[in-house]
């Protein structure tokens, strides 16, 4: 069940991330209502992630653990919904994908 915890851990990071990348470019854009879903996404996710966080330093994980780990995870999603919006802001603009 630990190990569990981990990936789902793992899976929110990348989300939260993903979701805050989403927040932050719908925000520069004149797209209210995808702000407003990507706004929830983004908050909704990092309440979870903050209490898997605070449950894994309070059974005694590191932080020297838990800290890495949280950064290579939501870097992965911000890096990952950069390039999906990318290829969608592209395909809008010259009407086909981006490879």
């Amino acid at each position: 069940m630990a190990r569990v915890s981990w990936v789902i851990w793992a899976a929110l990071l990348v989300l939260q991330n993903a979701s805050h990348t989403w927040t932050s470019r719908a925000r520069n854009s004149d797209k209210i209502r995808e702000n407003a879903v990507a706004s929830i996404a983004s908050n909704g996710v990092w309440i979870v992630s903050l209490t898997l966080a605070i449950n894994k330093t309070a059974e005694g994980t590191s932080i020297w653990i838990v800290g890495p780990f949280y950064v290579v995870f939501t870097v992965l999603g911000s890096v990952w919904m950069h390039w999906l919006l990318l290829r969608r802001e592209h395909r809008s603009v010259a009407g086909r994908y981006v490879r």
